[in-house]
């Protein structure tokens, strides 16, 4: 799958977390991106814990760095990112998956039941 649309949401929900981080705390997002405790707060480690995936693989695809990303991250994208609604709700995510085929990954790893 194309991984911008993909860069998109996350760097949306990023940016959102940070102005609710920020506003819990009572700070300027500047502010708390140069504070010392972000690193544990960092809505990025949250997006990671949240995909079970590591910190630097998350960041290449937030930042635009991974022109083609599977299905799984995909998904695991969307599921955090937009409670699963972003590909319903989102034309372009739309029709990412409208047009995806599924076919190889059910012989990858099987999931629908036979008729």
């Amino acid at each position: 799958m194309p991984g911008l649309p993909f860069t998109r949401i996350m760097q949306e929900w990023v940016a959102k977390e940070e102005i609710d981080l920020a506003r819990r705390l009572n700070i300027g997002v500047d502010d708390l991106r140069k504070a010392q405790e972000y690193a544990r707060w960092s809505p990025m480690v949250l997006l990671a814990e949240r995909m079970g995936m590591d910190i630097e693989n998350v960041r290449k695809i937030k930042n635009g760095k991974r022109e083609w990303i599977g299905f799984d991250i995909a998904d695991r994208i969307v599921v955090v990112c937009t409670d699963g609604l972003g590909w319903r709700n989102d034309p372009e995510l739309y029709a990412i998956y409208r047009a995806f085929d599924f076919s190889w990954l059910d012989l990858a790893k099987p999931c629908a039941v036979a008729a």
